[in-house]
């Protein structure tokens, strides 16, 4: 099972959950009902932490993603 989660914000609107994970990149891809790749990007994320301190880390956000499926 994967670490990570994405939930439905409104019908072309997704949020992912990364755990305390920040990946330098992301792949994104959308799938139809078959699981067939109808669009796939790379992002870099700009991460900024929004908890924590410097010394200890903690949870980061980054901004949105967009994602253009024909």
């Amino acid at each position: 099972m994967s670490p990570y989660s994405v939930t439905r914000v409104q019908n072309d609107e997704w949020t992912a959950n990364l755990g305390m994970s920040t990946p330098g990149e992301i792949t994104v891809r959308a799938l139809d009902a078959d699981g067939d790749v109808l669009a796939e990007e790379v992002f870099a994320p700009e991460w900024v932490r929004v908890g924590g301190s410097e010394q200890c880390g903690g949870p980061a956000e980054a901004g949105p993603v967009t994602l253009t499926v024909p």
